[in-house]
C-alpha cells in the first residue's frame, strides 16, 4: 500500500479519536448558559495557518517546485486549503457566542445574523450525523444550528429533554 494512502489513513483515525474525545468532554462541561466553542478551534486556527504559511514560503523558498506543475498546484492547494481552514476556525472561535436560560436560547455567528428565540417557540430539532450539528427550528422560521463541538451544548439538551423534546 502507497505509504501517502497509509499516512492518510492514520491521520483520518487520529482526528476521529481526537473529535470524539473533544466532544465528550467539552457536552458535559458546565457554562452557566453560555455556548461557546472550545479551545481545538484556536488550535486548529494556529495549525492550519502554520501549515499555510510553511506552504506558502515554499512558493518563494523552493524553486524545485515550478519545475512541476503537479507539484506547483499541490502546493498552492494546501496554501488554500489550509488558509481556508484557518480563516473558517478562527471566524467559528472568536465570533460564534451564545447564550440560554429556561426561556430563550440566542445565537450570534459570523455567518448568520444575530438569533434569538423562546423555547416555546420550538418546533423541531433534527440532528444531522454528517455535519454534528442539532438544527432547532422555530415557528418564526429561524433556524438554529449548535455544533456538537460547543461548550454548553450538554445543559441545551438538557432543557430539551426536559421539555418533552425527543432527538
Amino acid at each position: 500500500m502507497d505509504s501517502s494512502i497509509i499516512s492518510g489513513l492514520f491521520g483520518g483515525v487520529a482526528a476521529l479519536i481526537i473529535c470524539s474525545f473533544v466532544i465528550k468532554k467539552t457536552k458535559n462541561k458546565k457554562t452557566n448558559g453560555q455556548l461557546r466553542h472550545s479551545k481545538l478551534l484556536l488550535w486548529l486556527f494556529f495549525l492550519s495557518l502554520a501549515i499555510c504559511l510553511f506552504a506558502f514560503g515554499a512558493l518563494f523558498y523552493d524553486d524545485s517546485i515550478y519545475h512541476d506543475n503537479a507539484e506547483l498546484f499541490s502546493v498552492i492547494g494546501l496554501v488554500i486549503g489550509f488558509g481556508g481552514c484557518a480563516i473558517y476556525s478562527f471566524g467559528e472561535y472568536s465570533n460564534v457566542k451564545g447564550s440560554f436560560d429556561q426561556q430563550k436560547i440566542a445565537l450570534n455567528t459570523p455567518w448568520t445574523s444575530n438569533k434569538e428565540e423562546l423555547w416555546e417557540d420550538l418546533v423541531s430539532i433534527q440532528f444531522n450525523a454528517v455535519m454534528y450539528w442539532y438544527t432547532l427550528e422555530f415557528k418564526s422560521g429561524a433556524k438554529i444550528r449548535l455544533s456538537s463541538y460547543l461548550v454548553g451544548l450538554g445543559q441545551v439538551l438538557e432543557i430539551l429533554k426536559d421539555r418533552g423534546y425527543d432527538f
